[in-house]
């Protein structure tokens, strides 16, 4: 039957769909065979390379053999081979036992420098084998001495110290007063005077939180470790900072921390009082500072910390237990009525701020607390407060700030002078004849003493 126009077209335009499908895989064919024919191409050429390398190997260590000596001039000898190096194992065998046996002697890497051969570099696994059989106090003196903490778990449970836990190894030295003494230029300076000195102040015994100290040490320690190349520690001086200690932390040194070094500054009374009260003006300015005449006594509210109770250094000083107090002519000096401790304290290192820049206070600090590296120059440390970068926090601050030299001051200065003198006189008569308390350039000291009987102002 004659088909139709209609019918022709359709079966037509199918016939050109079947003819493109086909050319299109025609093509995609084609071009896998190429990708296929490539691949093995390159697959032959490096096969052929290295068969050509390990050709070139085989006669290269045929050279070598003859030239050396190691077989006949023509293969390899196995056996002769095998004797050097056995002989080259032995000879590295015995210069790493006798580099450990020298480690295990003197505590430094190499050979005894009474051997005349060459030092061999040691593995660091030996080397860590040999100290692990090195005594106790020979690690505390060796320099490259790892430190290691006892697992916290032994510490602390339940957020609680353990009766009876060795607290005290984990604190070297502590700076504990006072405010506006240098505290932070100290800090500061024994942070990179080899010693491990926590960031910041850490007033955890105002507060009887020691176990959020002892926390902060073992997460400094882990931080140490992290950031180490090997995992491991040296062990240093460890210490931290907090100006408040000395008001209120002694039982708690005397608890947990008893051979932990003390060091306290000290200024005139009222040089001190007017850099505190000026030092809360230039970092908290929106606060308002009572007037001076209002903080002769305690320190109440308004006060932000400022008050003449807190220039008794003295007092402070004397609940360290450092001097008798068996004498009425001692026990009249002392106004506040503080206990001292009933358990010793540390050793304490008192200074006055003017001698942070003598190099002998530098010298004996770093005697007293038995450091190794020289304490670097304590520069002049900016006193800027937090918010000077704020015009107009700076402004106002700066308005209010107080020359104590002033009329209008000169309440504060009566009684802060009261405290000088008595101070003046306790510290020389009484805690400086201390064998524990520990003072450089004494006779600087005892001028500087001398100074506070009278008012700076005139």
């Amino acid at each position: 039957m004659r088909q139709s126009h209609k019918a022709r077209e359709q079966q037509r335009g199918r016939r050109s769909e079947i003819t493109r499908e086909r050319s299109v895989t025609t093509r995609s064919r084609r071009r896998k065979g190429h990708r296929r024919g490539r691949q093995s191409s390159i697959t032959a050429f490096m096969w052929t390379t290295l068969a050509a390398y390990l050709s070139v190997v085989a006669f290269t260590d045929s050279a070598i053999s003859s030239i050396l000596g190691f077989g006949n001039g023509v293969g390899h000898d196995p056996d002769r081979a095998g004797q050097m190096r056995a002989r080259n194992t032995r000879e590295n065998y015995h210069a790493v036992n006798e580099a450990e046996q020298a480690f295990l002697r003197t505590g430094k890497r190499g050979l005894d420098s009474t051997t005349k051969k060459e030092k061999p570099r040691v593995h660091v696994k030996r080397i860590k084998g040999a100290k692990a059989k090195l005594p106790r106090e020979q690690l505390e003196r060796d320099p490259i001495a790892r430190e290691e903490l006892p697992p916290l778990s032994s510490i602390l449970v339940n957020g609680k110290v353990v009766p009876n836990a060795n607290t005290a190894m984990f604190l070297d030295y502590a700076i504990i007063g006072f405010a506006k003494t240098g505290t932070t230029s100290v800090h500061r300076h024994l942070a990179s005077a080899h010693t491990y000195t926590l960031n910041g102040e850490h007033c955890e015994l105002v507060v009887n939180d020691t176990a959020k100290l002892i926390r902060a040490i073992y997460d400094d320690h882990g931080m140490r470790v992290k950031n180490s190349q090997d995992g491991i520690v040296e062990k240093r001086k460890r210490g931290i900072k907090c100006p408040q200690d000395i008001q209120s932390s002694a039982h708690n040194y005397a608890r947990y921390f008893p051979e932990t070094k003390l060091l306290v500054g000290i200024r005139h009374p009222i040089d001190w009082f007017e850099s505190l009260y000026n030092y809360r003006l230039s970092n908290v300015p929106w606060k308002e500072m009572l007037p001076t005449s209002n903080l002769t006594r305690g320190c109440g509210p308004g006060s932000q910390g400022v008050c003449a109770w807190r220039a008794s250094f003295h007092d402070f000083l004397s609940t360290l237990g450092k001097t008798p107090m068996n004498s009425n002519e001692e026990k009249k000096l002392l106004t506040l009525g503080l206990e001292p401790v009933e358990t010793k304290v540390g050793n304490v290192f008192l200074y006055d701020v003017a001698q942070l820049s003598e190099k002998r206070f530098r010298r004996d600090l770093q005697d007293f607390l038995g450091l190794s590296k020289d304490i670097p120059e304590f520069p002049a440390i900016s006193t800027a407060g937090r918010f000077d970068h704020i015009d107009s926090y700076k402004q106002k601050s700066s308005r209010k700030k107080i020359d104590i030299c002033d009329d209008q001051h000169e309440k504060i200065r009566r009684v802060l002078l009261q405290k000088a003198q008595r101070a003046s006189i306790w510290i020389h008569g009484y805690f400086m004849k201390s064998p524990d308390v520990h003072i450089s350039d004494r006779k600087f000291f005892v001028e500087l003493l001398k100074s506070w009987q009278r008012d700076p102002c005139g």
